[in-house]
């Protein structure tokens, strides 16, 4: 990934945000150009900048491989054989990780810094629409409890900035995760969207729901059967909105 690629990118994310968009590298790399071991400067280096006409504000987008590639194109397959990256097989897997993959961080600039989420390959993992309410409460609107209908409410709220979010970069579907217990492996890991759902439908097939096709019939769950995930394509709330702007 070299810094022309990165200023497309940096392009799109403007245009999508409607925000000045500066892009680079966080040096937080234990390594140097030339593959030898060195502490990390933790600084950061600005590779370039993108204007967004009367924006109001302005979004770092980081490349987290970009290091590996500026080794890879010095040295092509010798990089392998490089200090950093001979002496150490975990090195070397971060290595091909990087080398085989893209990965980027989106978040707004200092003093805000919310971080927007993680670009990884075809997905996008959303740090922004957090759902404060924790995992629990967001599962309990699907589940007869006496506060269901006002969690609902809720929920659906939460979906329609999802939504909203999710139609600024492109995306038209998502799972949702607990960052604790049987799923936080997904949270914690990066996948492609092909491993996401093979993962779902060799693990969680049975116990995750789709809330689009709930929010039909709104039959709730028996209490305390707590879904492990969620799937949603918005479809309710899509359809919700062709038939507002039909009745305009």
């Amino acid at each position: 990934m070299d810094a022309s690629c990165l200023e497309v990118l940096a392009k799109d994310v403007a245009k999508s945000f409607k925000a000045n968009v500066k892009y680079g590298v966080d040096d937080i790399f234990d390594f140097d150009w030339d593959g030898f071991p060195r502490a990390a400067y933790f600084q950061y280096w600005v590779l370039g900048r993108v204007e967004y006409p009367d924006a109001e504000k302005t979004l770092l987008l980081t490349d987290q491989y970009y290091l590996y590639h500026i080794v890879q194109s010095r040295y092509g397959d010798d990089a392998y054989k490089l200090p950093y990256f001979a002496e150490n097989d975990s090195n070397k897997a971060e290595f091909d990780e990087a080398l085989n993959n893209v990965c980027f961080e989106l978040e707004e600039e200092y003093p805000e810094k919310d971080n927007y989420g993680t670009i990884y390959n075809d997905t996008f993992h959303n740090w922004y629409n957090y759902f404060n309410s924790r995992w629990y409460s967001f599962c309990k609107a699907f589940i007869k409890e006496d506060d269901n209908e006002y969690i609902l409410s809720y929920v659906s709220e939460y979906r329609c900035e999802v939504m909203s979010f999710f139609e600024k970069i492109g995306g038209t579907e998502t799972f949702y995760f607990n960052d604790q217990g049987s799923t936080q492996y997904m949270v914690e890991t990066y996948y492609n969207w092909q491993t996401i759902l093979k993962e779902i439908e060799t693990n969680f097939k049975d116990t995750t729901l789709y809330i689009s096709d709930f929010m039909k019939y709104k039959k709730l769950l028996p209490r305390n059967e707590y879904p492990l995930a969620f799937y949603d394509d918005f479809a309710d709330l899509k359809k919700q909105k062709t038939n507002q702007l039909v009745d305009l």
